[in-house]
């Protein structure tokens, strides 16, 4: 089941010291912090002030120059890369999904004003009083659960890697198996 989201905010992770845009439904039930380099957070930060720029506005007009209006945006996998998304779009009576990176397409669904459709189970509990209106309290709020909630994807991640890793050694799948170890290896800095 997909949850319509909005991007409501850019944070710092205390953990990694990377940037994260945090997805929020509209009831303010749940919400998913998801991982942008320096620059796309830049991009993100600035459409959610409502400042044009990037790629995501030059999208956005050719669609309606085509005659397209943007419905909505879903990302699928934000597990694995590559992160894509899909932008559904129509034109008249035809619906079409445009496969885009998901830091993109994120930056158009913000200036569209259109929603974000995401997986139920990637989605988090709000912390705190989830009938403030306050969106940026609630998102600072948010961020301080994120170490906490990162860590632990990241170590169930490092055990399914675990698995994946021992499954491939028995079947003699050596380059995969050192493509596995690196990962591992990344996600277990990671975790600490």
């Amino acid at each position: 089941m997909f949850v319509n989201t909005k991007a409501i905010a850019i944070r710092r992770c205390p953990l990694h010291k990377l940037f994260v845009v945090i997805l929020e439904d509209h009831p303010k039930t749940l919400w998913v912090p998801l991982f942008v380099r320096e620059s796309d957070a830049r991009l993100l930060d600035a459409l959610l002030r409502r400042k044009a720029t990037g790629k995501a506005v030059a999208l956005k007009r050719v669609l309606h120059k085509l005659g397209a209006e943007i419905l909505h945006v879903t990302l699928h996998s934000i597990r694995r890369r590559p992160f894509l998304a899909k932008i559904r779009t129509r034109r008249g009576d035809r619906v079409k999904d445009i496969v885009e990176n998901y830091v993109d397409a994120i930056a158009l669904a913000i200036q569209a004003n259109v929603p974000i459709r995401i997986a139920e189970e990637f989605m988090f509990e709000v912390p705190g009083d989830s009938g403030s209106d306050d969106s940026n309290e609630r998102s600072i709020a948010a961020g301080s659960v994120i170490q906490m909630k990162i860590r632990q994807r990241l170590l169930s991640g490092v055990e399914k890697l675990e698995q994946e890793l021992q499954q491939v050694i028995e079947r003699e799948d050596f380059e995969q198996a050192e493509i596995i170890r690196q990962e591992l290896d990344l996600l277990r800095t990671k975790s600490r």
